[in-house]
């Protein structure tokens, strides 16, 4: 055994090397986390599109759907937004769903093109801080992210790392969990006690 080592330790090392980093990298993340108090805000993401409007004013929620124009008259579709309130305790995204007007998908031609104010539910009764980062620090991420199975990530074909959305601090990530699409996502706002500093979208990006 021990001459086979001597005469393959170069091959040897240039296996091992890799494992290692990876190895390294691995724990100085976990630990990173690990050593990170989690997100204390709940918070709404969308990904913005030209048939809503969402934004946060003076600290409240508001909704507005976009009256589409039509062409020769012909109705259109008109999907629920991608909106989702994730609860900091568990990262997990829940779609907001909202009520769409009976003529939104074939409005009059004085509505084409309006928006149209829509009921925000529960939400109304939040107060929201619009700022990208939120009061304790955290920002959306979206990255390729690890499933901890690090043997499985480099030993296998199945690909283990998924490009998903995380709140991250300081090299710390928490990944956000039941989403289907991540590309365009954006926060909304981050949930804050009533009457806290809360900027508009305006001001959060002054």
């Amino acid at each position: 055994m021990k001459p086979f080592l001597k005469e393959n330790a170069t091959l040897i090392l240039a296996l091992a090397l890799p494992l290692l980093f990876a190895l390294f990298f691995y724990i100085s993340k976990t630990a990173v986390t690990a050593n990170t108090a989690p997100p204390a805000h709940d918070f709404l993401i969308w990904d913005a599109n030209g048939t809503y409007d969402v934004a946060v004013v003076n600290g409240a929620l508001e909704i507005s759907l976009i009256y589409p124009t039509l062409y020769k008259n012909q109705p259109v579709t008109v999907q629920q937004p991608r909106l989702y309130y994730v609860r900091a305790g568990d990262m997990i995204a829940e779609p907001v769903h909202v009520t769409i007007p009976d003529d939104a998908r074939k409005p009059s031609p004085q509505k084409q093109g309006t928006p149209h104010r829509l009921d925000t539910g529960k939400l109304k009764t939040l107060s929201f801080n619009a700022a990208s980062i939120s009061p304790d620090g955290f920002a959306l991420s979206q990255s390729t992210y690890r499933d901890g199975n690090l043997m499985t990530e480099i030993f296998s074909g199945h690909r283990a790392d998924d490009d998903n959305l995380a709140l991250a601090k300081d090299g710390a990530r928490f990944p956000i969990r039941g989403l289907d699409h991540v590309y365009g996502m954006k926060i909304v706002g981050w949930v804050v006690p009533s009457g806290a500093n809360v900027p508009t979208d305006e001001s959060a990006q002054e």
